[in-house]
């Protein structure tokens, strides 16, 4: 029987630790690969803590540089931050779609009114494609809202986890706006 052997090895790429496995001859690794999902992937974070003048500031998690306190302040106003999101988002949403009513286009453009009137499709476009717009509009910007977020408040210690936060941030928020 062959003695059982150990080895520590760090990759600097997934990429690079599934070719290591698979290069083992005899396959005593099978199935013995222990990967820690907890170590950050590069890149790592690495942005000053109050850059807010560049877009490294917004775009790039901060954790590995600032300190306990700060991760914890940074964490709390995220939460905060993401609860008056969950709930008052629908405020601005309504306000923004009541200001946009077919009738503010009657008066933008002249001739819209007569013909809406006699075409009851242009009317029924007019009342239900502009708030639809403006919802997708809203949505389609949640996604980056997020990562600004998370960039800034999940502590994590590279993009990746730090995407991973964004990605859960938007989910809840999917849940809470369909139910």
């Amino acid at each position: 029987a062959r003695e059982s052997t150990f080895a520590v090895v760090t990759f600097t790429s997934r990429q690079a630790a599934v070719a290591a496995r698979h290069c083992l001859a005899d396959g005593r690794g099978a199935e013995r690969w222990l990967t820690l999902e907890k170590l950050p992937v590069p890149p790592l974070s690495d942005s000053a803590p109050c850059d807010f003048i560049t877009c490294r500031g917004c775009c790039r998690p901060v954790t590995l540089s600032i300190t306990k306190r700060q991760q914890m302040l940074r964490k709390n106003f995220a939460m905060c931050l993401l609860a008056l999101i969950y709930i008052f988002y629908l405020f601005p949403i309504s306000y923004a779609s009541s200001l946009v009513k077919p009738s503010s286009f009657y008066q933008i453009i002249p001739g819209l009114e007569d013909y809406a009137t006699s075409n009851p499709a242009v009317q029924r476009v007019l009342g239900g494609l502009v708030p639809a717009l403006l919802f997708t509009t809203f949505f389609a910007l949640c996604p980056v809202m997020f990562k600004a977020i998370a960039n800034f408040g999940s502590n994590a210690a590279s993009v990746d986890h730090a995407e991973r936060a964004a990605l859960q941030y938007y989910w809840w928020f999917i849940v809470f706006t369909a139910f």
